[in-house]
């Protein structure tokens, strides 16, 4: 959900145009945009004019500054920082509880990972084909290497675990470790084995590239796992290694006729509503700027989506979604890779940031003081 957007400022007939504007940015909630520095910091001051004087903030401003996830720890602990998403794994989790000055809020978070398949790329297009690199993909193995257990859980749906439309697991396909499953279905697509390891159709050699951003060790890690296995099912994978503004502007920011990638992966955050508009499945959304970069359309799955907009009853519209669900778990255009546990740490002398599933950090400002 997004606040009230005034139209004659942020209309636009050219994706560029609205580009533009982020580096002016214009709202009405407790804090306004006061300055910022590309890759260093971005500065908000609180707003004087908020329109709920007393619900306005308390503190005087917040500095965001972007911090290198192997110093986010340090950073906590020496108080050069105030508060920071850790990234989840088990060590990181026992560290950041060893440090005095910092509690920990530590919950599901409200959104998940995932890896999207370029559909407008023949290969890519046939399900099984899909299907098959889903089957050769080791989730469970990578969410322990990368998370430790606990804090993470392999996906299967659009659909946040803690929300009142998740489905019923036993519903989904949750595409086991299967390379067996996964060679049967490659063999089914026509792309047969070959003597050299690889698998060929019509002369062509199966290969794809998967554009990594290194920002972060969890696309490393997942895309490392994947080649050992898909090589073991005859598949040629090149890792294409970039920050991740370079995959955004090769994938979701593209045009459609330039989107350059055959795999890319990504985390995405959901809304309290499961509604998916705009969002990651949406046909309307294959545009540059927008999130379905993988070109995926399907009419029965956006009439659902449509439906279960504009139906009112929570029971109902959950049996809606529950089918739209399905029919994404099936086509698997794009990949829900794991449901992650977030983990804050927040210095002891902040008061009032109740983080929570469906409680982000801007939505603690105005309740917010510094001791």
């Amino acid at each position: 959900m997004y606040g009230i957007m005034p139209s004659d400022y942020y209309a636009f007939d050219a994706w560029e145009d609205f580009l533009a504007l982020n580096e002016k940015p214009l709202g009405s909630g407790t804090m306004v945009f006061d300055s910022w520095e590309p890759k260093q910091f971005i500065k908000l001051m609180k707003n004087t004019n908020y329109w709920d004087p007393n619900s306005a903030a308390k503190i005087d401003g917040v500095l965001l500054s972007e911090v290198p996830d192997e110093s986010i720890l340090s950073a906590l602990q020496t108080n050069q920082i105030d508060f920071a998403q850790i990234p989840s794994s088990a060590e990181n989790l026992e560290a950041a509880e060893a440090l005095s000055n910092i509690s920990i809020a530590n919950f599901l978070g409200n959104g998940y990972t995932f890896m999207c398949f370029n559909t407008t790329r023949a290969k890519l297009a046939d399900v099984k084909v899909r299907q098959a690199l889903m089957y050769a993909l080791d989730r469970e193995s990578f969410i322990e290497a990368q998370y430790g257990k606990g804090l993470a859980s392999v996906g299967m749906a659009p659909i946040s675990p803690s929300s009142w439309a998740f489905p019923d697991p036993s519903e989904l396909n949750a595409y086991k470790f299967d390379m067996d499953k996964a060679a049967q279905l490659m063999d089914e697509a026509g792309w047969t084995m070959n003597s050299d390891g690889y698998r060929y159709k019509d002369g062509e050699k199966f290969h794809v590239n998967w554009l990594v951003y290194t920002d972060s060790s969890w696309p490393g890690t997942l895309s490392g796992m994947a080649s050992d296995t898909w090589k073991q099912l005859g598949v040629e994978l090149e890792i294409e290694l970039m920050d991740f503004d370079t995959v955004a502007s090769r994938t979701m920011d593209a045009a459609p006729g330039e989107k350059d990638f055959d795999i890319y992966t990504m985390g995405f955050s959901l809304d309290i509503d499961p509604d998916p508009t705009g969002a990651l499945f949406d046909d309307d959304a294959f545009v540059a700027g927008g999130f379905n970069a993988s070109g995926y359309k399907n009419a029965e799955a956006m009439k659902l989506v449509k439906a279960g907009k504009a139906e009112f009853d929570t029971a109902k519209r959950k049996e809606i979604y529950n089918e739209w669900a399905k029919i994404m778990n099936y086509e698997i255009p794009h990949v829900i890779i794991a449901y992650r546990s977030e983990i804050w740490g927040i210095n002891n002398r902040v008061k009032g940031m109740d983080l929570g599933t469906y409680r982000t950090w801007d939505q603690c400002l105005k309740n917010i003081t510094i001791e």
